[in-house]
C-alpha cells in the first residue's frame, strides 16, 4: 500500500509542471485604448454588473487624466442614476450635481485628490427592451 502511495505522489509531482500556463502579458502599446487600461487607472470607478464598454478614450498624456468611457448596461435610467449616487459615495466620492430631464440623467462628482467625474445617462426604449447608455467624462 505504501508503495503505491510514493508511487501516486511521484507521478503527481511529475505532472504538475506540466499543467502550468503563463500569464499572457500585454504591453503598455497593446491596451494603450482599451477597457482594460481604463479599469486598470480608474479602478474606484464603479460600473453596474453587466455593462458592455462600447469605446474609451484616453489622453496621451498620463498626467492629463482625461478620458472617456462609454457602455451599455440593461438597466432603466432611473436604476443607473440610483446605482452611482450609492456606489459612488461608497468609494469616496461627492455628489456635486444632479440633473434630471426626460429619459436623461447628468451627474458630477468629485473627490479629495482627484478631479471630476461627470456621468451622462440616456434611457433607450427599443420595443419592449430598456436600456441605457452611459459616458464617464473623467477629468
Amino acid at each position: 500500500m505504501d508503495r503505491v502511495i510514493w508511487l501516486f505522489l511521484g507521478v503527481s509531482v511529475c505532472l504538475i509542471p506540466s499543467c502550468y500556463r503563463p500569464i499572457a502579458r500585454l504591453s503598455l502599446e497593446e491596451v494603450s485604448s482599451s477597457a482594460e487600461l481604463f479599469e486598470a487607472r480608474y479602478a474606484d470607478l464603479p460600473l453596474p454588473l453587466g455593462s458592455v464598454i462600447s469605446s474609451t478614450t484616453i489622453s496621451d498624456k498620463p498626467s492629463d487624466g482625461r478620458a472617456i468611457c462609454n457602455y451599455r448596461v440593461n438597466m432603466r435610467g432611473d436604476a443607473v442614476k440610483g446605482f452611482y449616487e450609492k456606489e459612488m459615495e461608497f468609494w469616496g466620492w461627492d455628489l456635486l450635481l444632479s440633473s434630471v430631464s426626460t429619459n436623461e440623467y447628468m451627474l458630477v462628482f468629485q473627490k479629495p485628490g482627484k478631479s471630476c467625474v461627470a456621468i451622462h445617462i440616456v434611457q433607450c426604449l427599443q420595443k419592449k427592451n430598456t436600456y441605457s447608455l452611459v459616458s464617464l467624462f473623467l477629468q
